[in-house]
């Protein structure tokens, strides 16, 4: 059977100077030669003139491709260089930008905790995250600046470029939906108006996202809103129902207890409460236990219940400090007032 040589797949190491040099050299004195074989000289030179012709051909012959190999080593050489390089430029590039990523996310920590006046909630980080992995992810010129401004806790170009993905990307109903969580993820830090629109639409585009619709809870939540939050909290909460995720029933019921606290239904705001705190002990969360124990021990505390408020924030401090979560210090300071 015979196998078809891929001459695309070695053109590169035949452009060197040298190669083309020999290249022509052994195209001239092949040309020579035809003429010496041909029989047009030997009237007109004599058997010596021939025989030191040939030899000066044989001699061209061997210096072209002498010329050739020397080439094509030359070039093979200097594309493995390069090709090394390459790699060595794209593992730096790689870490560089890890490290930016890293710093992005440290910053919108830093940024959300000083925005919203409270601790993140974890969901509300895994969105900043994930906004931010995706920014890294994309092909599109202007991305490492944008990492490198989010790192400052400046978000404007990352948004730049999510509202680019939107409007690239209309036809994909997904990824314009996940672009646009992305964007109300980072406008989440700096312009509440603009991440409420952002995450309007995505639950729009793809209404059984739940992410879209705690995050659009946790706005409506921001702006006093409090109907239009338990509603997308509702949502939440019926679409963990309907995939059996009982990660998002914990966290819908713990939203909703929010709502219903800032209302002054304390009973709808303990029982929401209680669930979340069951969900998470069944499913080992220890961040949702925590939270759910320091939410129940500020609605005990309202009612004059003091001990019990003490008790759950004691449980909640512990696994607070286990984790090494910032809320300890929040939780620390309400035992203390306590205590007074």
């Amino acid at each position: 059977m015979a196998t078809e040589v891929d001459f695309g797949s070695v053109a590169e190491y035949l452009q060197h100077p040298l190669v083309l040099i020999g290249f022509g050299l052994f195209l001239l004195f092949g040309f020579f030669r035809a003429i010496l074989n041909s029989g047009l000289l030997k009237q007109a030179t004599r058997a010596t003139s021939g025989e030191l012709l040939g030899q000066i051909i044989r001699f061209g012959f061997v210096l072209a491709l002498l010329l050739m190999v020397l080439g094509f080593a030359l070039q093979f050489f200097q594309i493995d260089r390069n090709t090394e390089h390459a790699e060595r430029r794209a593992v730096l590039a790689e870490e560089a930008k890890a490290e930016a990523m890293d710093m992005a996310r440290s910053a919108m920590e830093v940024a959300l905790s000083l925005a919203s006046g409270s601790d993140i909630s974890p969901e509300t980080l895994a969105q900043i995250e994930e906004a931010v992995d995706a920014l890294a992810a994309q092909d599109r010129p202007g991305v490492d600046e944008a990492l490198a401004q989010l790192a400052e806790g400046d978000t404007s170009q990352a948004k730049d470029i999510f509202r680019d993905v939107v409007d690239t990307r209309e036809g994909d109903i997904r990824e314009a939906a996940a672009a646009l969580r992305h964007l109300g993820a980072l406008a989440f830090l700096d312009d509440t108006q603009e991440a409420l629109g952002a995450y309007r639409r995505a639950t729009e585009l793809e209404p059984e996202n739940p992410a879209g619709w705690n995050q659009l809870g946790h706005l409506y939540v921001r702006v006093g809103e409090l109907s239009e939050a338990e509603e997308a909290y509702g949502r939440v909460l019926e679409l963990a129902g309907s995939t059996g995720a009982q990660v998002w029933r914990a966290v819908a019921y713990g939203n909703l207890g929010i709502v219903y606290e800032i209302r002054g239904e304390l009973d709808q705001a303990e029982a929401m409460y209680k669930k979340s705190a069951a969900i998470d002990e069944e499913l080992g969360s220890r961040e949702g236990m925590a939270i759910a124990y320091a939410n129940l021990g500020n609605v005990y505390r309202v009612r004059g219940k003091l001990d019990q408020a003490r008790e759950h924030w004691k449980r909640a401090l512990s696994l607070f400090e286990e984790l090494g979560l910032p809320a300890r210090e929040r939780v620390r300071q309400w035992l203390s007032d306590l205590e007074e």
